[in-house]
């Protein structure tokens, strides 16, 4: 899933022209790990991982649940109706993506959800900070491939 979305962020990122500068480190952030970017914030709990830029104007916020059953065409409508998004778009990966504010100071941010086997990934990508391609495209999962390995 991690790929898929890094995938789809790298090609907005380089039809953006933006470059990707800033040292990082490999941040072991309990299912995957990352190259974080010197000053970055991270916070690992509760099934979520919130990677935040300094000015706290750009990060990724990653939620891994059981799908309870629901396809991810249901869920990504659930989400974006709670959130009070758009309605939600197939993504050619076969995951889902709308806009929604984020937040009490209702940031823009963009939701992609993606199923696999009995597994819910829900990242909310905020604004467009040139390191969260980066961060993407660093992720390494940690996990055994297999159903419910919540390992936070």
């Amino acid at each position: 899933m991690i790929m898929k979305i890094s995938s789809m962020l790298t090609a907005a990122m380089v039809c953006l022209g933006l470059s990707i500068p800033a040292a990082a480190t490999v941040t072991d952030l309990g299912r995957f790990t990352a190259d974080i970017p010197n000053g970055w914030n991270t916070k690992v709990a509760d099934g979520s991982v919130t990677i935040m830029s300094p000015d706290s104007k750009s990060g990724l916020v990653m939620t891994f649940a059981p799908d309870e059953g629901k396809s991810g065409e249901t869920l990504a409508g659930e989400f974006s109706s709670q959130c009070g998004g758009e309605a939600p778009a197939a993504t050619e990966d076969g995951g889902y993506t709308f806009a929604y504010k984020y937040g009490d100071k209702k940031m823009d941010a963009t939701g992609i959800l993606y199923v696999e086997g009995n597994e819910a990934m829900f990242m909310t990508i905020l604004g467009n900070h040139p390191n969260l391609e980066k961060i993407l495209d660093s992720m390494e999962d940690k996990s055994p491939k297999h159903v419910n390995s919540f390992s936070f």
